[in-house]
């Protein structure tokens, strides 16, 4: 998706808009019923305004050396903004958003990226050798908490970046799973389980079937699954904390049961991961049946306080990091793993949540606790979002949620950039430098 036209971004991001209005209304107020939806031209010219008014200048500091590939250069304010991180921050690296600079002068191709992820790193070259860092020090050996990451476009490059995936140490994962699937459907959960052993190469796990209403003791005798009957008004996080009860595993997967697996490894990636000390939640790659995203990840602050940006698109070249694994504030329930432990220790699901947010809670509690979530985005799952209910947000479990987590969503995930579109269309916003940090 490399635009050549302001133009021809709209009529893009029109279609997705109208696509995405058809099946959730709350899109409809994302950007006004007369404004065009915002492009990179729109961006730089808010750049240029806020650069008028600070009139950045500025040498680099002291102590540290600028590291540029090959056909990278630094903007004009560039060292005023690193160095103004390096003072503040005390930061042994820091690294900054990027664009291209044509022969043209025309700057085109931005690439925004997360506050320093660990995981991301071990995965990708996301910094793409272009970053100040202290003198003596080599950028493999620094630690997380020595880096700090400057939201605003500081590096130019010749042409775009492809950012290649590294090769990754797979992580063998030992403890049972306890698959637990809440349905009201005998045909999808038939179809779930079908999936799921078929199409699943991690052999110690059981299932568990917590049967809605629905009589579906064939279902559960077929596939060998714990059958628990629920006779109450749908709760998800309630079903799900009684399915855990009943389970034996020593880690602990909630499943939809409109999914199926689209890689057999996709559970021991899962696996490999939850039973890392230093992690909660887990959550899968989920794309629609015809391969668009459907999660990513789940944002703080975006949408209505949780968003799945990149969500029924193909990924975009302002935010590559979509099907990379990496540090998430949240995953979705549709396909969350934990450990036992760390489930109990945190309490559960907060059956409050009935519907909207429990997932998104759940991780934000791990978070409390210092547990860190992962998106593992080598996990592939089809998602059919929502197929036995319908998608919308209640109003009493939005408001709690706003409520409790009011200061964290003030301070902003850091895991999203303060950049782009607080909604799910991956845009790059002007009225971004009314927030936008110094660095994070």
């Amino acid at each position: 998706m490399n635009f050549t036209s302001t133009l021809e971004a709209v009529r893009y991001w029109a279609g997705q808009r109208l696509l995405q209005s058809a099946l959730h209304p709350h899109y409809l107020k994302l950007t006004g019923k007369d404004r065009p939806l915002p492009t990179y031209d729109d961006w730089l010219a808010a750049e240029a305004l806020d650069l008028a008014d600070r009139k950045p200048e500025s040498p680099l500091p002291p102590g540290y050396r600028l590291v540029l590939s090959k056909g990278v250069r630094l903007a004009a304010s560039g060292a005023y903004w690193l160095a103004q991180a390096a003072e503040e921050s005390g930061a042994d690296l820091i690294y900054a958003d990027e664009d291209v600079i044509g022969a043209d002068g025309r700057r085109t191709n931005p690439v925004f990226k997360p506050a320093w992820s660990p995981e991301l790193f071990g995965h990708c070259d996301y910094l793409g050798e272009a970053y100040l860092i202290r003198d003596g020090i080599q950028v493999d050996h620094v630690k997380g908490s020595k880096i700090a990451h400057v939201p605003r476009v500081l590096f130019h490059r010749d042409a775009p970046l492809e950012y290649a995936l590294r090769t990754s140490v797979d992580r063998t994962a030992s403890e049972l799973v306890s698959v637990i699937v809440c349905s009201r459907n005998p045909t999808l959960a038939a179809e779930c389980f079908e999936a799921l052993r078929s199409n699943t190469s991690y052999l110690r796990y059981e299932m568990i079937l917590i049967d809605h209403r629905a009589g579906m003791t064939d279902v559960a005798e077929r596939f060998g699954a714990q059958r628990i009957s629920y006779d109450e008004e749908f709760n998800f996080a309630r079903m799900c904390n009684t399915g855990a009860r009943a389970s034996q595993g020593g880690l602990l997967l909630f499943l939809n049961d409109d999914t199926a697996p689209l890689d057999p490894a996709w559970m021991s990636y899962m696996a490999g991961q939850a039973e890392r000390p230093d992690v909660g939640a887990v959550g899968a790659l989920l794309t629609f049946p015809d391969g668009r995203i459907q999660h990513a990840g789940i944002y703080i602050g975006t949408s209505n306080g949780a968003g799945h940006p990149g969500r029924l698109t193909n990924g975009s070249p302002l935010w590559p990091w979509l099907t990379m694994t990496r540090e998430q504030m949240a995953v979705t329930g549709a396909c969350l793993m934990l450990r036992r432990e760390v489930f109990e220790e945190v309490g559960g699901f907060d059956e409050f949540f009935p519907v909207n947010y429990n997932d998104t809670d759940l991780c934000l509690r791990c978070g409390q606790k210092g547990y860190k979530a992962i998106l593992e985005a080598r996990a592939l799952v089809e998602h059919r979002e929502s197929t036995t209910r319908k998608i919308g947000i209640n109003y009493s479990e939005r408001r709690c949620f706003l409520d409790r987590w009011a200061g964290l969503i003030a301070r902003r995930d850091p895991y999203w950039n303060a950049n782009l579109t607080d909604n799910e269309l991956l845009l790059p916003d002007p009225e971004a430098f009314k927030r936008v940090p110094r660095w994070r």
